[in-house]
């Protein structure tokens, strides 16, 4: 790029605009779903820059050279079942975010929720778990596709979680974290390599993209992790 973007926000700003601006362009594609289709795009990582690198005078600011990592990821359909397959990655999501109501997520307020709940779809879980089917009918009932960008987002927030066994970060926020590096985040846990605490530090900015601040704000990594 030409001149660095500066963004001068918070880092779950940052995080958010890098997400929003990739993963809507890629969801657009897989939108126009074939009727006979198998082959899905379940979720959508994105992870940009860091918090040494990209932090300059109270901005972010995105330079040549910032690490990037995305990663798409597919699963199949039965298309007679419309149920997932064995190797559907949500069985691998956290189930304290698939408890979550649907309203945790960015953008469902109550209206949308209202809606939601009506058609049984209570929870993250319950909604990141739609078959196309259903998903195709909810869009032409409701005439928006709004609800596509609230499917994409719980199925990225259904995303396998990594391996964490039961450390020291238990207690602590997905948000305090974020502003560690991964040197710091392998230092403070006692058990997790550096490249396993970035594994980690990816898929809590996953959450911060998704998921509403006033919730994620109440879920410790003990909650998340389930230990």
């Amino acid at each position: 790029m030409a001149e660095p973007i500066a963004v001068t926000a918070t880092i779950r700003d940052f995080i958010r605009q890098v997400y929003a601006e990739t993963a809507t362009a890629v969801q657009q594609v897989f939108a126009e779903d074939r009727v006979k289709a198998t082959l899905e795009l379940s979720r959508v990582r994105v992870c940009c820059g860091s918090e040494p690198v990209n932090r300059i005078d109270g901005g972010y600011v995105l330079l040549d050279g910032t690490p990037w990592l995305a990663q798409l990821a597919f699963g199949r359909t039965d298309p007679d079942s419309g149920e997932p397959s064995v190797d559907d990655p949500l069985r691998d999501g956290s189930a304290a975010i698939g408890r979550l109501p649907s309203q945790a997520l960015q953008g469902v307020g109550p209206s949308w929720s209202s809606r939601l709940a009506g058609d049984g779809i209570a929870t993250i879980g319950a909604f990141a778990r739609l078959d196309r089917d259903r998903l195709a009918g909810l869009v032409r009932r409701w005439r928006s596709r709004q609800v596509l960008a609230f499917f994409a987002k719980a199925r990225l927030a259904m995303a396998p979680v990594p391996p964490l066994p039961r450390c020291q970060l238990a207690p602590r926020r997905p948000g305090e974290l974020l502003l560690w590096t991964p040197e710091q985040v392998s230092r403070e846990s006692g058990v997790l390599g550096v490249v396993a605490a970035d594994s980690l530090l990816a898929y809590l900015a996953a959450l911060v993209a998704v998921l509403d601040d006033t919730v994620l704000d109440t879920l410790t990594i003990g909650d998340i992790f389930s230990f």
